[in-house]
């Protein structure tokens, strides 16, 4: 499991695709004042070779998203593993 915490004012996203041509988006911030979000995996769909990719907002609207940050080598992580990112500063 992924999760993003975040208690700035500036949408903060982080792409969590599968390797497989699906991927899904948790992100925090803007308007909506969410805070917290997160999203699963299964095993299997962490050892195709991809890359979480981190995002921040250009604009206080939330929009466009600007890529800060990729990280690899997922499959070093262990069945049933919880990753949890704080977002510290814009």
């Amino acid at each position: 499991m992924f999760s993003l915490s975040c208690k700035l004012g500036w949408v903060k996203e982080v792409i969590v695709p599968d390797g497989q041509r699906s991927q899904w988006k948790i992100w925090t911030g803007g308007l909506s004042g969410k805070t917290y979000d997160e999203v699963a995996l299964w095993g299997h769909q962490v050892h195709n070779g991809q890359r979480l990719q981190f995002s921040k907002a250009k604009t206080p609207a939330g929009r466009p998203l600007d890529p800060v940050y990729l990280l690899g080598n997922l499959h070093i992580l262990k069945p049933h593993s919880r990753v949890t990112f704080q977002w510290e500063k814009d």
